[in-house]
């Protein structure tokens, strides 16, 4: 009797032991603050080269960065209520107009760090099509022509030539694995939110590009129309100083803008909606209420205030009245001494 009370002692300390070793092991895994080092993460994850641990890491900060923005927008909407139903102070107005600055701030650096990310996104699918490519012609020798090829890669989709490889039974697992990769990628970069803007761009100056920093804000990618020299002569009545290819050189320099293409005629509108899967459609005020007829397309519009004090009929206008007083510097870049001192 007394061998079994002590036995009954011993397992129930072992097993108080184990349990409590057991407690004392489970470490609760910690979360990763990003708000202390965002930086730094946007560096790591703008890199065409992760590996798996920082993928993870990766996919964790564009969450925290959703999350962030969600709250951002909620704040701003909370803020435009405030505005709207209560009568300010001017010092105060001021002040919030500073802290919306700071934030429009801190947006644009991570709408660099989108674009960074879409970049190297679609130089994945570039560099994972190439790969299948070459694959594809390595299996062609086995047919001596190029009925294989041609017939694989003139599908008109990506279900259409998964099904045509399939016929072929050539596909490995591997090969699978990358096509996968390539369509989720590509459904990624269709998922982004598209603005579209409309404009002649002519004597570019900063009050276009306000319109365009503030047009780039509201989505993740800027689709910049412009006005071709026909439709301008023809359409609008006027001719520009620059040619359509040299304004559309000077916008496609400009870090807000994704994608430059020509406007050929007033109706091109409700066509490039659906075309370029359009979902904010901007211009400035001076339009406000001009192209309502849009939000039948399906697309928010937007009509943005212009900075007042610029725009590009006053340049030429101040151009003229200046020729006018004085005729241009008759003065020749060999007739100016640069060195003083010499």
């Amino acid at each position: 009797m007394f061998c079994l009370k002590i036995k009954k002692y011993f397992v129930g300390f072992v097993a108080s032991t184990m349990l409590v070793s057991t407690c004392y092991c489970i470490k609760p895994v910690e979360a990763i603050d990003f708000s202390k080092d965002e930086a730094k993460y946007m560096s790591l994850c703008a890199s065409g080269k992760l590996t798996n641990s920082n993928k993870k890491t990766c996919e964790e900060f564009n969450s925290y960065l959703k999350a962030k923005n969600k709250k951002l927008k909620k704040d701003l909407e909370n803020q435009k209520s405030a505005a709207a139903s209560t009568t300010q102070t001017l010092d105060s107005v001021q002040k919030k107009l500073n802290s919306l600055n700071s934030d429009i701030s801190s947006k644009e650096a991570e709408i660099q760090y989108v674009e960074t990310s879409i970049q190297n996104t679609q130089a994945d699918i570039d560099k994972d099509n190439q790969e299948i490519k070459d694959r594809m012609y390595v299996m062609q020798s086995y047919m001596n022509e190029n009925t294989f090829i041609n017939y694989i890669f003139g599908a008109d989709n990506f279900t259409d030539m998964l099904s045509r490889i399939d016929s072929f039974n050539t596909l490995t697992l591997s090969d699978q694995d990358l096509i996968a990769q390539m369509l989720e990628k590509k459904k990624e970069i269709k998922e982004m939110k598209r603005v579209i803007t409309y404009g002649t761009f002519d004597l570019l100056h900063y009050g276009h590009i306000n319109l365009l920093r503030r047009a780039k804000a509201l989505g993740d990618y800027l689709i910049v129309v412009v006005s071709s020299d026909e439709f301008n002569w023809n359409e609008k009545h006027k001719k520009t100083y620059f040619s359509y290819e040299q304004r559309k050189q000077l916008l496609e320099a400009i870090r807000y803008v994704d994608l430059v293409i020509p406007e050929e005629n007033w109706q091109q509108k409700r066509t490039d909606m659906h075309e370029y899967h359009v979902d904010t459609f901007v211009m400035g005020d001076d339009w406000k209420g001009k192209f309502d007829f849009l939000k039948e397309e399906g697309v928010e519009v937007v009509y943005l205030p212009r900075t007042p004090e610029i725009s590009t009929s006053q340049i030429k206008h101040d151009l003229y009245d200046a020729n006018a007083v004085d005729s241009e510097s008759k003065t020749s870049h060999d007739e100016i001494n640069t060195d003083p001192k010499g």
